[in-house]
């Protein structure tokens, strides 16, 4: 639930339900759909998730752009590396997701 101090004084604390119930009949709607819709893949007889896939090959490009990065002596310049690499990882991982199984 979220709050917020009023301009009526220090003590006084008004409630904000703006439009929760339809977010939350929006999500049970959805969910189920969401859930059909995951491309499953065969590996070896073991089934697996077609993002699972992705993910993996989305870190492994991050942790291939390092090198790059480092050989064009850009690495400094880019930011800290703690927010730059998850957000690497995950631009490939929904680029791969893209690549392969856009329908």
């Amino acid at each position: 639930m979220w709050q917020a101090h009023s301009q009526k004084g220090p003590g006084v604390v008004t409630e904000c339900r703006v439009g929760r119930s339809w977010v939350r009949l929006g999500w049970i709607v959805c969910l189920p759909v969401w859930l059909g819709c995951d491309p499953v893949l065969s590996i070896d007889g073991a089934f697996f998730p077609g993002w699972m896939l992705c993910l993996i090959i989305g870190i492994g490009l991050a942790f291939a752009a390092h090198p790059v990065f480092v050989r064009w002596e850009i690495e400094e310049e880019i930011g800290p590396p703690v927010l730059i690499y998850p957000c690497l990882a995950l631009l490939f991982t929904l680029a791969t997701w893209l690549i392969f199984f856009r329908t």
